[in-house]
């Protein structure tokens, strides 16, 4: 539901089919683990690349430290 929520926040279209909710849910669980990297000091994360969006696979999301 969350992972819902965030995707329409951000005006993508909401999930039809049990894949793309699948898909969004597979964003939100990776976007957990980073944050907790992140906090670990672990990690180096660029927020402005984060989205539920198409357009992220083609984006750095996180770099090691």
């Amino acid at each position: 539901l969350i992972s819902e929520m965030l995707a329409t926040g951000e005006g993508l279209p909401s999930s039809e089919k049990p894949e793309d909710f699948q898909m969004r849910m597979s964003g939100l669980i990776s976007f957990l683990v980073i944050e907790s990297l992140k906090r670990k000091g672990l990690v180096k994360v660029h927020y402005e690349n984060m989205s539920f969006g198409e357009d992220m696979g083609d984006k750095i999301v996180v770099e090691r430290i």
